[in-house]
């Protein structure tokens, strides 16, 4: 889903694997983003919390190797498969970090990990060891055909990326969709390195470590800081040993710079859903880019009813890559001409078709 200047990625030690590549204007606007998908954030109770009562996922320990960001998709994997089974499964971060786009150069870009997730999955820890090696031990790791098509099975459906530095929306994300969210901090040693990081160099300064965590929903008030927990893949480390820290609204929002979580994409057929046709007149031209536009929340709607939007997700109105495709995929199952704009354009040609169909 981008374009990548390989000269800009390089990890170096443990703690330096998130990777901020040079990405392509026009490739990085094909990412999803969240105000495309959700309309409204959740309300957020801050209220004093308990550890012992945290819910806390088993820990993982990348050693001195730069694989945090595969070892986030791997815990995020475990968390989704426990939502739908009931059952956390550990799964491997090697297969991903392996097939990622600097090799051999350490550490990874996090919409390669996550683009590595949507098209293979994620394998299980038990077939191809990820804990407790270095960057090399993990290159060099064999992946048969058999626990490749194990991973398969855990298919990402996609994406979906945040704004940075907005503690309160990831929080508010986190409690509106259930999810688990992959976080990226840059920070000193010192600050991160302790139960609840904390700021302590100043701003411009050059920061040592540039990290990926898994945010998850334990929220509240803890030492007096409202925050929410993030599991770090260092093994026995933060509050109580748990592998987990107190990410506090204060440190996210200085220095948080990548965030995203997982998404599954269901039609009203694969919800079981018949749902009423809708009836709209299409009197203007829609365009890539639009926001908040009543117009474009119809032509969601109608999408959906058609099977081709997300029908789990909002019309929000804002005209971006999801609704670009769906345009798209109309166009071709209504046989309108596209012109060369790849859905980017609700011309008078689709509107004639559209309002041909769910005219008032």
């Amino acid at each position: 889903m981008g374009f990548f200047d390989l000269s800009m990625l390089g990890g170096v030690r443990n703690g330096t694997g998130a990777l901020t590549p040079n990405i392509d204007a026009t490739a990085a606007v094909k990412n999803y983003q969240l105000e495309e998908l959700v309309a409204g954030a959740a309300g957020i109770n801050y209220s004093p919390t308990d550890p012992t009562r945290w819910k806390v996922y088993p820990k993982r320990n990348q050693a001195q190797s730069n694989t945090c960001v595969a070892q986030t998709i791997a815990k995020m994997a475990g968390i989704l498969r426990e939502q739908k089974t009931g059952e956390y499964v550990e799964y491997s971060a090697t297969p991903t970090y392996q097939q990622r786009v600097n090799k051999p150069g350490a550490g990874m870009v996090g919409t390669d990990a996550l683009d590595l997730w949507r098209k293979d999955g994620v394998t299980l820890e038990s077939l191809v060891q990820s804990q407790g090696m270095v960057d090399t031990q993990v290159d060099a790791a064999q992946v048969n055909e058999y626990e490749k098509q194990v991973g398969a099975i855990s298919r990402l459906d996609a994406y979906v990326l945040l704004p940075a530095r907005d503690f309160d929306l990831a929080v508010s994300t986190m409690l509106a969709t259930g999810k688990p969210l992959m976080v990226w901090h840059r920070w000193n040693y010192s600050e991160w390195d302790i139960e609840v990081p904390t700021l302590k160099a100043a701003d411009g300064a050059s920061l040592e470590g540039h990290h990926s965590t898994t945010l998850t929903p334990n929220i509240g008030i803890y030492q007096g800081k409202q925050g929410a927990t993030t599991e770090d893949s260092w093994g026995n480390v933060g509050v109580e040993g748990m592998g987990v820290r107190w990410l506090t609204r204060e440190f996210y929002n200085a220095r948080n710079t990548f965030a995203a979580y997982p998404t599954t994409f269901k039609t009203y057929a694969e919800m079981g859903i018949d749902p009423a046709k809708p009836k709209y007149s299409f009197t203007r031209n829609l365009q890539y880019g639009a926001r908040l536009d009543k117009d474009v929340r119809a032509l969601q709607d109608v999408l959906k009813y058609e099977n081709l939007y997300p029908a789990n997700h909002d019309s929000t109105g804002n005209y971006l890559e999801v609704t670009r495709k769906c345009v798209l995929a109309w166009q071709v199952k209504h046989g309108v001409p596209t012109d060369g704009l790849d859905g980017a354009l609700v011309g008078a040609k689709t509107r004639k078709a559209l309002n041909d169909i769910y005219a008032v």
